[in-house]
């Protein structure tokens, strides 16, 4: 049987700097989507999933937090408006390679859709190794 749940995870910071921060377009930081990344590693840690699709904030940063909760080898994970924001990208760099790509829409926007599905067990060991980091500074490819 197939089950579909659907969480939606407030961000951590609800402040005018936070705001101002994601109205100017500036990076998100770990600090404010720590809850919305970590939230399935953290309430689901033992749970595998087959496939995700990633829409709203720090796209990359969830991206890279459910890499040990896919059930590999066939999991996929769907992420929202790819085409335009090139700052996604790191993590098909890193950690999965495109399997699918809707390169064009009708809707308004950043478009597109890019369905991906993990590397391998070794992927992207550098970036990993950069990204303990909960207590100290972010690797420079947490956008």
């Amino acid at each position: 049987t197939s089950i579909i749940e659907i969480y939606c995870v407030p961000r951590n910071a609800y402040s005018f700097t936070a705001y101002h921060l994601w109205a100017i377009g500036e990076r998100s930081t770990y600090t404010m989507y720590r809850d919305y990344a970590d939230f399935l590693s953290i309430y689901f840690r033992d749970r595998k999933f087959d496939f995700a699709f990633l829409d709203g904030r720090a796209r990359p940063q969830v991206a890279y937090t459910i890499l040990n909760q896919l059930n590999e080898p066939n999991a996929i994970v769907f992420i929202h408006d790819w085409n335009q924001r090139k700052e996604y990208h790191v993590i098909e760099r890193e950690f999965y390679n495109i399997i699918d790509q809707q390169i064009e829409s009708t809707q308004s926007g950043d478009e597109g859709l890019v369905v991906l599905q993990k590397k391998s067990q070794d992927i992207g060991q550098k970036n990993i190794t950069a990204s303990e980091w909960k207590s100290g500074k972010e690797p420079e490819w947490w956008i």
